[in-house]
Parts: C-alpha cells; structure tokens; sequence
C-alpha cells in the first residue's frame, strides 16, 4: 500500500500556473498540511525540487504546517519570521501541491492541547535543522541505511524548522506523527507516517497546482 501511495504521490508532482479554489478544501483543527515547492534555498543555491526527486527517485515535501481552526488558519515555524501563522490562501500561491493528513481518533480534547502548544510554542527559525535535512536528502543513496547525521548535528534545540515545530506540537502531548524525534523529523516522514495503517493518519486530500478541486484519497 505505501509503495502505491508513494507511486501515486510522484504522478501528481504536476507543476503548472495556480491553485484552484480554496473552497473545495476542507479542514479540521490539527490537520496536517504538507506542502511541495518548485525550488528549495540551500545557501547561496537554489535546488530543483523535481530535477531532485528524478535523480534520487524520492518525493521531497519542502514544508508543513498545523490548522489551528475551521477558518484555514495555520501555524509553524516560517523561514525569516520564526513561529508565527498564515493561511491556506497564502500557501498555495507558494508552493506547487499541498498533502493533507488527519486523525479522525483524537479527541476534542487531544484536539485542543495540540492547538494549546503550536500556539504557545516561540522560537527563531532553525536554519541549521533545515540545512541538514537537505544535506542528509542530498548525501544518501538508495543503497545507504536512512539517517539524520547533519539534522543531528546542526540542529538548535531553542529553535525550529515548519517539521520539526509540527512533529514537537503533537508529540509534546503523547501523540505521534512521526517514527523519529521531533527535531530530527522532516515533512516526508510525516507523510511517510501518516501511510502506516496503525498510527490513526490518512492521507485525506492532496491538491496540485492549475486544478480546482481537491482529491480524495
């Protein structure tokens, strides 16, 4: 079933000129949304997200974000702002396709601590948790055992990357999204997670740019 997702997933790696209507979107407070941008920053570069994905044949989501209500608002960490909050509207003029997740078993109670801390969780960016992410994507190959060494060992406990802030916001109240720690975790485990039939997540929509409706998966 993942390898069939995944491949689905690749399929819809479309890029064309604008998003769709925001208003065939439906969202719930703590939803996951994971986003997919043309380009990633890398330093001074500026890195072909699908030029990338076609040389390592893996998907690269390049950022996520937390609903915190009905409304589409989102929170996360932002580069150059640190935590702070957008909407749905503005993401989807930035990025290129967006995955949303859910977990229809958490309580309304579970719902309102998730949203409790993303709100209350202050912090600069962390460019170094970033920057090793892209390095360890960039590093590994298909026969090397997956791994966070540069996530690790750039990483800034005081602050946080759009994933890292997402994965600490669930885990801090005993709720996982991901297999790993929340600072070494980026928005494709958090995708990859979702996937696995006992964790409570599905993959509920998935947009793409220039098309009008979401789909359902």
């Amino acid at each position: 079933m993942k390898k069939i997702l995944l491949t689905f997933l690749i399929s819809l790696i479309v890029i064309t000129a604008a998003y769709g209507e925001v208003s065939t979107i439906e969202v719930k407070p703590a939803d996951i949304i994971c986003w997919r941008s043309n380009t990633l920053e890398f330093g001074r570069y500026t890195l072909d997200v699908e030029k990338l994905e076609s040389i390592y044949g893996t998907p690269l989501l390049t950022h996520t974000d937390i609903v915190v209500d009905e409304t589409g608002k989102l929170r996360t960490s932002i580069q150059g702002l640190g935590t702070s909050e957008s909407t749905i509207e503005e993401r989807q003029e930035q990025f290129n396709m967006g995955i949303l997740l859910r977990n229809d078993s958490l309580t309304e109670e579970q719902i309102q601590t998730v949203i409790d801390t993303a709100n209350s969780i202050e912090g600069a960016y962390d460019w170094g948790g970033y920057n090793g992410l892209i390095m360890d994507y960039l590093l590994r190959f298909s026969w090397m055992p997956e791994r966070r060494f540069y996530t690790r060992l750039f990483q800034d406990d005081s602050k946080y990357y759009c994933s890292e802030f997402t994965a600490l916001s669930f885990e801090s109240n005993a709720i996982g999204v991901s297999a790993r720690d929340s600072s070494l975790t980026s928005s494709l485990d958090l995708y990859y997670y979702a996937l696995e039939e006992d964790k409570g997540w599905k993959v509920i929509y998935t947009w793409e740019a220039g098309t009008e409706e979401a789909t359902t998966l």
